[in-house]
């Protein structure tokens, strides 16, 4: 069933994430970080809410990830 594997991907996915937060100390900054599936059988990872501080953390770690791809992208060319 094409829903059963939405949901294992959406989950693989949340893991990631809270294994990630963990790594970087912060282990409860996700509390309603779950997986899920829509009636379309499309998977999906809630967020839920999160404290400026852990929206924060995310930014910055977006910025050093855009920072490194634009990094290696003028290193390619």
């Amino acid at each position: 069933m094409s829903y059963v594997r939405a949901w294992a991907e959406a989950q693989r996915a949340a893991t990631q994430l809270k294994d990630s937060l963990a790594g970087a100390g912060r282990g409860d900054a996700m509390p309603y970080l779950r997986a899920d599936v829509n009636e379309f059988g499309v998977g999906f990872v809630e967020l839920g809410r999160v404290s400026p501080e852990t929206a924060a953390l995310i930014a910055r770690a977006l910025e050093v990830l855009a920072s490194t791809e634009g990094r290696r992208d003028e290193c390619a060319a």
